[in-house]
């Protein structure tokens, strides 16, 4: 990455880039964990929430609603709208907004236990950026600084667009981490064996340097075996409370949905991940 890309990187606004928090509570009772979430985000934000509900007025979805309204005392019946369909992806892409920031727990995204995923779906159909919550969540979002992948690409500027305004919002800071994996450090050492000084910290430091220490808490460089693995580790280390993520999951064929590393990151973090599509 360029100084002139960190110069950039480092004056990217603090105003979010949404419209909406808009919360899917249908399906399973776990599709709720989602919601003290959604309820925080908008808040912190000031963006107006907008629940869906995929299900008929079964008795299930009766009782998915009540429990909505126990987890989210605002709520009115009112509030959450009601759509049908066989399917839930179909029922919800037409109804997700160019600016809408969804919200919704997932338990298969990134899986390879071949489950259908409606989050990872959904997130190729619309190309929406999304909260994801997994099965292994234990923090609330701002509780603690958030976490932001830097991988030296264009992409970048997504993650960091959508981190420094959730950041603000949350009054936390962000910390800075890159994965360095075996083929970058088989890379780096060639290079660094040719004469060129490579440093794999390089990135980080020079943007944290950049964004100073109001808005950086840290950053850290981490080797592991695959992107998805080295930000599991950060987050389970307690020192945030959301990871965000720079993804290209509508350019991930259907057999390649468990490549994406964010997706992969929702589905083990203990913290809520924040999957940043083309903004």
């Amino acid at each position: 990455m360029s100084a002139r890309s960190n110069r950039e990187l480092a004056n990217v606004s603090n105003e979010v880039p949404f419209g909406e928090v808009l919360v899917p509570i249908g399906g399973p009772v776990s599709a709720l964990r989602a919601v003290a979430h959604a309820g925080k985000l908008a808040q912190a934000t000031d963006l107006p929430l907008r629940w869906i509900d995929v299900d008929d007025d079964s008795e299930h979805a009766q009782a998915v609603r009540r429990r909505t309204k126990v987890l989210h005392p605002n709520i009115r019946a009112e509030d959450i709208q009601i759509i049908g369909g066989d399917d839930p992806v179909t029922a919800l892409t037409g109804r997700v907004h160019a600016d809408s920031l969804l919200c919704m727990a997932t338990d298969h995204a990134g899986d390879t236990d071949h489950h259908r995923s409606v989050a990872t779906d959904l997130l190729r159909a619309t190309g929406a950026t999304a909260v994801l919550v997994g099965p292994n969540v234990k923090r609330a979002i701002g509780e603690a600084a958030i976490a932001v992948g830097i991988e030296g690409t264009p992409g970048d500027a997504d993650a960091m667009r959508v981190a420094r305004a959730l950041g603000h919002a949350l009054g936390q800071r962000l910390w800075l981490v890159h994965v360095v994996v075996p083929a970058e450090q088989r890379m780096n050492a060639e290079l660094n064996q040719r004469g060129h000084q490579v440093h794999e910290s390089f990135d980080v430091r020079s943007l944290a340097d950049e964004l100073g220490h109001e808005v950086v808490a840290g950053w850290e460089v981490i080797h592991a075996a695959d992107a998805p693995s080295g930000l599991v580790s950060f987050a389970a280390d307690d020192r945030c409370s959301a990871v965000v993520c720079r993804s290209y999951v509508g350019s991930v064929p259907e057999s390649g949905a468990a490549a994406s590393t964010a997706l992969a990151v929702a589905h083990d973090a203990p913290c809520p991940v924040v999957i940043v599509q083309e903004l």
